[in-house]
């Protein structure tokens, strides 16, 4: 039986979180002062809290754990470090996943008559990545 390592892969996935097109547009939002949304804050709190507990999960595995849990853990935890998301902050794969939001809302609005959320998303977009 392989061991899980709750508290890495709770931190870890949470911040993946922020390659969600709703994260991203809500933080998109609140940046351009659109809306208030104080649910981020607690949210940024409870990313460092899991970023806390998994640093504690670390030293806990490295002070009380055999030498074969050990490498176990420490494998999973290279693998989680080396994917791309984790690595370091993927601008273009954001740009992208906005301009297909973007793209959507806007097929529904020549599909439908409304407005939506893609028109001010690319103000935003354009504020925020292009100074303009």
């Amino acid at each position: 039986m392989q061991p899980v390592f709750v508290r890495v892969n709770q931190s870890l996935n949470f911040t993946l979180e922020y390659y969600n097109i709703g994260r991203i547009k809500d933080h998109m939002f609140r940046f351009a002062g659109k809306l208030n949304l104080d649910y981020l804050d607690t949210y940024y709190d409870l990313t460092f809290t899991f970023h806390s507990q998994m640093e504690d999960e670390i030293h806990q595995v490295m002070q009380t754990n055999d030498g074969v849990t050990q490498v176990i853990f420490f494998e999973n935890l290279k693998e989680w470090l080396s994917d791309w998301r984790i690595e370091k902050v993927n601008k273009d794969i954001i740009l992208d996943l906005i301009e297909k939001y973007n793209e959507n809302c806007y097929s529904d609005f020549l599909q439908e008559g409304t407005f939506g959320l893609g028109r001010l998303l690319t103000l935003i977009q354009n504020l925020l990545f292009h100074g303009m």
